[in-house]
């Protein structure tokens, strides 16, 4: 009869191997790519590395920053308990990464993650002792480390997906016995600072301040004069002294400027509202 452990460990992907009748198959990592938005589909399968050829590896969520950074995160069973497998790509090759446990005595999964960059990622799950409880775990962008998460002694606590928006507001998804569970909290908290210069060159100091670009090199009507960094890191705008706003990374949306409209006084500088919605 399958135990409580036994449906944790096998997951979505125990399902596919008892619909498919398969098993050898679901023992390593697969990870395949495409394009986003192609006309037709094009995938194909990149090398990931297992830890064991002697043990189950398995990946169940990704996230992505750019197209050379992602983190995968599942788990590998050595035949007695599973611990968790995180997997980087750097744009050429996936390598593990070292990921911790809240025992080596005990079974732990990851089941979904979220990347707001390349130094800030939650990956969450679920670990296996006394009863099944939720397990979270943060990277600063050097390590990875285990989070207090709540659960309830003696019940069974599951946290199945996770997305975040930047680093103030992340939520996880799963179940608690036979109900819905919704967390919320924030992910890894990261140092760092850009400075701009007058032709729109950003300089970034610190793990926190990931750089996705500038308007270094192109084309001005007019000089920069601020920066403004979208909260939780996963962006930032510029400004010119004639109003035009020119936004870079992925939490840094585009909702219009002054550019090209007339103004009494040159602008001299931006903020970015605390709920980076404007």
């Amino acid at each position: 009869m399958t135990s409580v452990k036994d449906c944790v460990r096998l997951g979505v992907r125990g399902a596919v191997a008892l619909a498919l009748g398969v098993g050898s198959l679901l023992a390593v990592t697969a990870v395949t790519t495409g394009p986003a938005g192609a006309s037709s589909p094009s995938w194909s399968i990149v090398a990931s590395p297992n830890t064991s050829s002697s043990q189950s590896n398995f990946l169940n969520g990704v996230s992505c920053v750019s197209s050379t950074s992602c983190v995968a995160v599942g788990s590998d069973y050595n035949g007695s308990v599973d611990h968790t497998l995180i997997e980087s790509w750097n744009g050429a090759s996936w390598s593990i990464v070292a990921s911790p446990n809240t025992s080596s005595s005990q079974s732990n999964y990851l089941n979904g993650v979220s990347c707001v960059s390349s130094t800030s990622c939650i990956a969450v799950g679920s670990h296996y002792g006394t009863s099944v409880q939720t397990l979270i775990e943060s990277w600063n962008g050097t390590s990875w480390s285990i989070v207090a998460s709540p659960s309830v002694p003696g019940s069974v606590h599951d946290l199945a997906g996770i997305s975040c928006l930047g680093s103030t507001s992340c939520t996880a998804v799963g179940f608690s016995g036979n109900a819905t569970l919704i967390e919320t909290g924030t992910s890894a908290p990261t140092a760092g600072y850009y400075e701009v210069a007058s032709d729109g060159g950003i300089f970034s100091f610190g793990p926190g301040a990931t750089f996705y670009g500038s308007m270094g090199g192109k084309a001005l009507n007019k000089p920069i004069v601020g920066i403004a960094a979208v909260p939780g890191g996963n962006g930032y705008y510029e400004v010119a002294s004639d109003g035009g706003i020119f936004s870079f990374g992925p939490g840094a949306t585009f909702y219009g400027s002054m550019g090209g409209q007339p103004l009494n006084k040159p602008i001299v500088g931006i903020a970015a509202s605390p709920s980076a919605g404007g």
